[in-house]
């Protein structure tokens, strides 16, 4: 017998030459020797090795990097149940759960965002008597007068509500859109940088754009004040070069919908469409006094006006609307590279019109049933 624990301690001392105690291994990976306790409780990380007699534990090196994994992991905010899922699954389950993760941590970091930024716009006001939110959005002069331009042919010149152009600076991006209450054209993700809460202002797009062409870097400044809804005919807004130079616009009250919360990117079209642009182009600014009718089936679809016909691709549902000669002009006019794509999401939505060379360009139309 004594022989026999003479030969448990030899073993033991060779093993202990090749793995660390709890605290070596703690220091070495970044976590608490009471941390690699619960893991081994949990089963999340059992040491290599446990001396009966003083209870012991020893970490193998090659369990480094699973250590490390688990830290990063937990520190990330998985929870344990999620890590050992994440680390002893397949590689497709493995996946599917951090991809999981990730959406909803996109998610919260998007509410902690708007959170943060609502509650330091109550705080000041608690201070100021007066108080003013300030948003400042950071442009290239020339992709910001690109965008106005060709987004303004869908504004309602003459209509008090509807003419000019809406700014619309959200969390992450900010759109600049036009409409005239049938017709609603966008560009979206046309900032640099935003600094400050989402602010919107709706302006006259031309003192814009003839004070954006001498322009390289440009900042859109909003102020408003706070407990208002958007940003109306209260709001002060100006543009600002480089050199000090300052453009004062008038802010217009803002009736236009948000293209940020139109859930343009929600599920698979019903049916999707696709035109040669320049010949729609050619076709609807012949007619745009009348009517096209837009018509599908299998995988051919069909623009008519008259006695003219365009052919086109197709998948989906077949279709079957009519539309304004004037607005499918004003969209093929407006819209960049040989292709234009046609999403009918259901039959009484607005339908969405798309350039594929330009993915943040984006047109809706209300049709007819036809």
């Amino acid at each position: 017998m004594e022989q026999f624990h003479e030969s448990v301690d030899v073993q033991l001392r060779a093993s202990r030459r090749r793995v660390q105690t709890i605290s070596a291994f703690a220091h070495s990976v970044g976590l608490s020797a009471s941390a690699l306790r619960q893991y081994g409780e949990n089963g999340l990380l059992r040491p290599a090795a446990v001396d009966d007699r003083t209870g012991y534990r020893y970490y193998h090196p090659e369990q480094q990097q699973r250590a490390i994994w688990i830290r990063r992991l937990r520190d990330a905010g998985l929870s344990l149940e999620r890590i050992k899922a994440v680390l002893d699954g397949d590689a497709a389950d493995a996946e599917n759960i951090l991809d999981e993760w990730l959406a909803n941590a996109q998610e919260r970091s998007t509410a902690a965002e708007e959170l943060v930024a609502d509650f330091t716009v109550t705080s000041r006001a608690r201070l100021d008597p007066n108080p003013v939110r300030r948003t400042c959005v950071q442009f290239d002069a020339a992709v910001l007068g690109s965008a106005i331009r060709q987004v303004q042919s869908a504004s309602a010149h003459g209509d008090p509500d509807f003419d000019g152009v809406l700014i619309d600076a959200g969390t992450d991006s900010v759109s600049v859109t036009a409409t005239d209450r049938y017709l609603l054209m966008g560009r979206m993700d046309v900032a640099m940088s935003i600094d400050g809460p989402p602010a919107r202002v709706r302006v006259d797009s031309t003192p814009a754009l003839k004070w954006l062409r001498a322009r390289q870097l440009v900042e859109l400044v909003i102020e408003a004040p706070t407990g208002r809804d958007h940003c109306g005919k209260d709001a002060s807004v100006s543009l600002r070069d480089s050199r000090g130079e300052v453009l004062e616009l008038v802010s217009k009250p803002d009736r236009f919908p948000s293209v940020h919360h139109l859930g343009l990117e929600d599920g698979e079209a019903w049916s999707r469409l696709v035109f040669d642009r320049v010949d729609t182009l050619h076709l609807a600014s012949s007619a745009e006094s009348l009517s096209v009718f837009l018509t599908s089936t299998g995988s051919e679809c069909q623009l008519a006006v008259e006695n003219r016909t365009l052919s086109g691709f197709a998948s989906g549902a077949a279709v079957s609307l009519e539309l304004s000669g004037l607005a499918l002009a004003s969209i093929a006019n407006a819209a960049v590279a040989r292709e234009l794509v046609c999403d009918v999401r259901e039959p009484d939505e607005a339908i969405v019109w798309r350039s594929p060379g330009q993915p943040d360009f984006i047109s809706l139309v209300m049709p007819r049933l036809a």
